[in-house]
């Protein structure tokens, strides 16, 4: 009985993903490791909504407030976000290939491939995806590229990833040091067929599998697709699609790769790492949240006691008209005024406007300056 007890634990202690494990133990494994995801996860979801409200311009609680008070918001997180991205993509940095020796051959190589390399990242349109793996960047705290190749054009192909899709552990500095990464697809039955054989998609489509809650489009099914650097498995739901050893690494020919060991084809960026973490512990928009929510505040403020203060009362005499002469009387232009006495300014007048405190413009120009 021991040894049974200490042979199971030492099976829930090695994480079981690789070519000799059976489905049952890799659907088993994928659900711990998005187990373990689910409380790092569901902290960025509420971070995510939260900053895509304020890009949108859905902020300080607007939609919360009635009658005649001001709504302004002055959304300055999306005139910065709108504004840090074409300047950061309007140039990418050129690409540089430097010769292995001083010949003139190597040069001659070198330049060709410099060429070949900027020709293909304008194929990929690195520039558009850019500008979108940057706003991820800036919205969701991280943004997320795929590599793979492309079978269309028998090339390296490049494809931007929505974040919202991607599970990963909290730790691990580089996308080479996560123990896994899971993205939700979602595929067709004709993608499921032409991926995974008529067989497979058949399977998927008697069996219904449950739906990812990023799913967008209701005719698709729902694909895990699950990396380690050595492995990677298609599942849906309960049932293992495809499993295989990394096709972008030559494991009988280690001399014929590119890197020195297999990798998972992705790219995960972020900013303001603080841990032993790939994602970044704050961003942008958070840090600037309580300088945009002090705007829209002076803002409204401003607004409100501008429209109390700024059309002041008109002062008649009582022997220059009737009360029910000055009932009919409005704010529009052009008005007249008819009475005995009406053109003497000691008997109708406006009185002095009110004033809007000062220090309400100073601290709004302070918070502007702040943000920017």
């Amino acid at each position: 009985m021991a040894d049974d007890i200490n042979k199971d634990q030492k099976v829930l202690e090695k994480e079981q993903f690789d070519e000799g494990t059976t489905d049952e133990q890799l659907l088993k494994q994928i659900e711990e490791w998005e187990t373990d995801s689910s409380e790092f996860y569901s902290l960025l979801k509420e971070i995510w909504e939260t900053n895509l409200q304020y890009y949108l311009g859905n902020q300080t609680d607007v939609a919360k407030i009635r009658g005649k008070q001001s709504k302004a918001v002055e959304n300055r997180v999306f005139m910065a976000t709108e504004t840090m991205i074409p300047i950061a993509t309007s140039r990418l940095p050129d690409i540089e290939v430097r010769p292995g020796s001083p010949d003139e051959v190597s040069q001659m190589n070198a330049d060709e491939l410099q060429s070949v390399l900027g020709y293909h990242m304008e194929r990929v349109g690195i520039q558009g995806q850019a500008e979108k793996f940057l706003r991820n960047v800036i919205i969701r705290r991280y943004g997320v590229w795929k590599i793979s190749w492309d079978k269309p054009i028998d090339d390296v192909g490049l494809e931007l990833v929505d974040p919202r899709r991607i599970r990963i552990p909290k730790y691990g500095k580089t996308v080479d040091e996560l123990a896994y990464l899971i993205q939700d697809l979602e595929l067709s039955y004709e993608a499921l067929s032409e991926h995974f054989g008529k067989e497979k998609a058949e399977e998927v489509l008697k069996n219904r599998p449950k739906d990812s809650e990023n799913k967008i489009r209701k005719p698709t099914f729902t694909v895990k697709e699950v990396w380690t650097n050595d492995f990677v498995v298609w599942t849906s739901d309960k049932i293992v699609l495809k499993k295989q050893a990394n096709p972008y690494y030559d494991f009988d020919n280690a001399k014929s790769n590119f890197f020195d060991r297999p990798r998972k084809p992705y790219i995960i960026k972020s900013l303001f790492e603080t841990e032993e973490s790939l994602i970044g512990e704050t961003d942008y928009i958070q840090q600037v949240i309580p300088i945009q929510d002090n705007i829209n505040i002076r803002k409204r403020q401003i607004e409100d006691i501008a429209g109390k203060v700024s059309n002041p009362d008109l002062r008649i005499d009582s022997l220059v008209m009737t009360e029910e002469m000055v009932g009919q009387i409005t704010n529009e232009p052009g008005q007249i005024l008819y009475g005995q006495g009406a053109a003497d300014e000691n008997k109708i007048r406006y009185g002095s406007p009110g004033v809007v405190p000062n220090h309400l413009f100073l601290d709004l120009n302070a918070s502007r300056t702040e943000f920017d």
